[in-house]
């Protein structure tokens, strides 16, 4: 599976757990955050995992969250392409339950639930960004390290994500043209602001991302 076709299906798992997807099939609320790794692991689906980092079934400290989600990073990090639909679906599902709980979307959908039932808004959890950050950083696969990043885009911290696209877009990354893309395309004007500095600066050395730079600002009339 490519990077765009793993974005794509990231997106369309994101929007699944909006709509109350992933987050209505498995009421585990039981479960510690070993009992939730070992859901994970054993079915492949990461409902137990999402609800337990959006604290439906109760509060956990910042240490059983960091415990669940290492253990999600430490899947999609091992994650190795076998053409197997179900380790394609348990990569994309961990990554998912990494994400969705500090997604504005997903976090909009569920205060709006809790309304309905009497109940206060869910806490984002806290440390999402930087633990999609280290699978960038250090997973196997390079379609997932490509999807992963353009789910940095959608964590609703723009300022930060454009740093880090901006970063990797700098350096000699296979993913670094994917970079260029999710600037120009997914962080606004904040990451067109990005791009052209990078580009005034001669600052790309990727010769893919280099090229997809020079088109842009030929587009846009940049001038060094």
């Amino acid at each position: 599976m490519g990077t765009t076709q793993l974005t794509f299906a990231l997106a369309l798992l994101v929007s699944a757990t909006g709509a109350g997807g992933l987050h209505a099939q498995f009421p585990t609320d039981t479960l510690d955050a070993r009992g939730v790794v070992a859901h994970f692991r054993a079915t492949g689906i990461a409902a137990a995992a999402m609800r337990f980092l959006d604290q439906e079934g109760g509060r956990h400290s910042l240490r059983e969250l960091d415990e669940v989600a290492d253990s999600l990073v430490a899947i999609v990090v091992s994650y190795r392409r076998q053409g197997s639909l179900t380790t394609d679906r348990a990569a994309q599902e961990a990554l998912t339950a990494l994400a969705a709980p500090a997604s504005p979307g997903h976090i909009a959908e569920l205060t709006r639930k809790r309304a309905e039932r009497g109940l206060p808004p869910p806490i984002p959890y806290p440390h999402a960004f930087g633990k999609l950050v280290e699978v960038v950083r250090r997973a196997n696969d390079v379609g997932i390290r490509g999807a992963t990043l353009w789910t940095l885009t959608q964590l609703g911290d723009t300022a930060r994500a454009v740093a880090f696209l901006a970063e990797v877009a700098k350096s000699n990354d296979p993913i670094a043209p994917a970079a260029i893309q999710y600037l120009s395309l997914d962080t606004g004007d904040a990451g067109l602001a990005a791009l052209r500095r990078l580009y005034q600066t001669d600052a790309v050395v990727h010769p893919v991302a280099r090229e997809h730079l020079e088109a842009l600002a030929f587009v846009r009339g940049w001038k060094r």
